[in-house]
């Protein structure tokens, strides 16, 4: 996978570039071959299993590499995205570029500003301290094997962690009640790049595919994919 930094005078930015993402290559994150199934309830908390928790480590230590390469980014960087959108009803999806700004605030948070307004994408941007997975990150980075699911109230979390075409992934479903079991409505996967995806500690932690999915009253899904290009 190919990488360039340009340096743009006017705006005294650097554009981060990850190279086209090669459509065979990527895995099903949408459920287009496998349907999520939407009526399958929460099941019970586990561990990490032993693959399980060296993959977690992968992505939470590529995601502080990410944090500590911003902080030497003054002026942030700028990266390219293909959006995908799939709504309810709709047989095939729209497709869009976006451009986001990202950065490490004075805070030490990571901010991502979209450039392009017409087209929305993510802005929360995933790290060891996204709210989501950093109750997990703490205690596999601290040498604990974790439980994979935590209430949110009134929702849970259940995470997993595996690799798929040589690209470390981290999936995040969320559940809430009906009728007393819990079953998801959110369903949402990302692939990171850690050490099995390159070398390069400037790209670790990353976020090359972002897929959030949520069902239809059909239970068939509707998405938005963002690819970072």
């Amino acid at each position: 996978m190919s990488k360039s930094f340009l340096t743009i005078i006017a705006l005294s930015l650097v554009l981060f570039s990850c190279g086209e993402q090669n459509s065979e290559e990527t895995p099903d994150v949408v459920g287009n071959n496998n349907p999520y199934n939407w009526l399958e309830p929460l099941k019970a908390s586990s561990q990490l299993g032993e693959d399980e928790l060296a993959i977690a480590k992968r992505v939470c230590q590529s995601f502080q590499k990410k944090r500590a390469f911003l902080a030497r980014q003054a002026q942030g960087l700028v990266l390219d995205y293909r959006v995908s959108e799939k709504v309810c009803g709709q047989e095939n999806p729209s497709v869009e570029r976006g451009q986001g700004r990202m950065m490490m605030n004075r805070d030490g948070n990571l901010s991502l500003s979209n450039l392009n307004p017409s087209t929305p994408i993510f802005t929360d941007v995933l790290s060891d301290q996204h709210s989501k997975i950093e109750p997990f990150c703490d205690q596999v980075l601290a040498g604990i094997n974790p439980q994979n699911t935590r209430t949110v109230a009134p929702f849970r979390h259940q995470i997993s962690f595996f690799t798929e075409v040589e690209r470390d992934w981290i999936q995040i479903v969320e559940f809430q009640s009906r009728n007393g079991t819990f079953y998801p409505f959110i369903i949402e996967r990302s692939s990171i790049v850690t050490p099995t995806t390159t070398d390069n500690q400037d790209q670790h932690g990353f976020v090359s595919i972002r897929a959030v999915n949520r069902p239809c009253s059909d239970f068939s899904n509707q998405f938005i994919m963002q690819e970072w290009l």
